[in-house]
C-alpha cells in the first residue's frame, strides 16, 4: 500500500480516536484512564502518519541513482 494511502487510514482512525475521546470525556462513569488511551492513540497515529507522510515526500525528492533503486 502507497505511503500516502496508509497515511490517510492512520489520520481517518487518529479522528475517530478523537471523536470517541471526545464522547467518552461526556460519558457519566467513563474513567479519565479510558479517555486519555484514546487521546494517546490519537496522537499516536497522527505522529505516524505524519512519518509516512515525510517518507513519502522524500522518496518522491531522492534521485534514482542515490536512493538504491535501479
Amino acid at each position: 500500500m502507497a505511503e500516502r494511502s496508509v497515511a490517510r487510514m492512520l489520520l481517518d482512525a487518529a479522528e475517530q480516536d478523537l471523536h470517541a475521546c471526545a464522547v467518552l470525556a461526556q460519558t457519566p462513569g467513563i474513567g479519565d484512564s479510558v479517555v486519555g488511551f484514546h487521546a494517546q492513540q490519537a496522537v499516536e497515529k497522527s505522529l505516524k502518519a505524519l512519518l509516512r507522510g515525510v517518507v513519502a515526500w522524500a522518496r518522491d525528492r531522492i534521485p534514482p541513482a542515490l536512493s538504491g533503486d535501479s
